[in-house]
């Protein structure tokens, strides 16, 4: 089963190795212009965010500058899909659902200004949207229905952060004094940007040491 993600995850780590020492420097220095540094536990969280939007680019095919290809194929009406194919619809729905779940634990744990359900819905939404957006410049369809079902998995994912927020004691969610909130986009634009300009020109044996590493075999 792992081996049919093993491209995806080699395309993710490739990246990985560009992106997170790139971000590591950032999350290092922010506190002097920001006059709040992140806590240790909240860069182990921020490190593994960047890590999951790689994978979301990888999954949901984020087009690179060598194959961008316009075009406009549209879908606006919701449920549209569900006539003609329920059971492709259904796995398809669930598919997208799961894969914005994460996004709503990340945010909500490390920013205390996504920890309503209004920031988080309108993060998912946004987050959807410009990957909907980039894929109207490559094969793939821009569906209504992605947009909805994203965001549904954000809303989903703060829920059961919210759970376990209540459960565990607060005080283990560290806080930042300062609103760092915007760095979440800030990231999830780097990650978008180094799979569309960077991810071309990795070194070919770079992305084939993760794929054919003995770790997989």
């Amino acid at each position: 089963m792992l081996k049919n993600f093993l491209p995806l995850i080699a395309d993710m780590l490739a990246l990985a190795v560009v992106m997170l020492p790139l971000l590591l420097v950032y999350l290092q220095t922010v506190r002097y212009w920001r006059g709040e540094a992140y806590r240790t536990g909240q860069k182990w969280i921020i490190m593994l965010f960047a890590l999951y939007l790689l994978a979301v680019c990888s999954v949901v095919g984020i087009p690179s500058i060598k194959y961008i290809h316009l075009d406009f194929s549209l879908n606006l009406l919701p449920l549209l899909d569900i006539v003609d194919n329920p059971p492709g619809y259904i796995k398809n729905t669930i598919l997208n659902i799961i894969l914005f779940v994460p996004l709503g634990i990340f945010l909500p744990a490390v920013w205390p200004q996504y920890r309503s359900l209004r920031q988080i819905a309108a993060a998912g939404f946004g987050f959807s949207l410009s990957i909907e957006l980039l894929q109207l410049f490559s094969w793939r369809l821009t569906d209504v229905d992605d947009l909805l079902t994203n965001t549904l998995g954000a809303v989903l994912g703060f829920y059961l952060f919210s759970w376990v927020y209540f459960v565990i004691k607060k005080q283990q969610f560290t806080e930042t004094a300062q609103d760092g909130s915007k760095d979440a986009w800030l990231i999830w634009a780097a990650c978008l940007l180094m799979t569309i300009f960077v991810y071309p020109f990795l070194p070919e044996p770079l992305r084939n040491w993760f794929l054919y590493t003995p770790f997989w075999q």
